[in-house]
């Protein structure tokens, strides 16, 4: 696995999936070609959002009601780095994800 000392998050990689260590949330597939699937653990997800490698927005869910798996399509996105932030309002994680055409 790999931590980084920056986020205060520990992500594990657990073959071809993420799993963030602390909160349990599962993102798969990674790499990822249509449909990315967001399972959550003990977070409540009520906000997804996607960035490109600069930091641009370029995806953004606003859920009416919370949610423990989420999945939603990113077959519009270039092959490339993106990353993905959920939230529960109180708590975000963020994951790193890729896309491969």
């Amino acid at each position: 696995g790999c931590s980084s000392t920056s986020a205060p998050y520990v992500l594990l990689t657990v073959g071809m999936n993420a799993i963030d260590a602390e909160s349990g949330i599962y993102f798969y597939p990674n790499p990822v070609t249509n449909q990315l699937t967001i399972e959550s653990g003990q977070l409540k997800i009520d906000r997804v959002e996607v960035y490109d490698v600069v930091g641009e927005k370029i995806i953004n869910y606003q859920l009416s009601t919370f949610n423990s798996q989420f999945s939603f399509d990113v077959s519009s996105l270039t092959s490339g780095i993106y990353f993905v932030r959920v939230s529960d309002g109180e708590k975000t994680v963020t994951q790193k994800i890729i896309v491969q055409r």
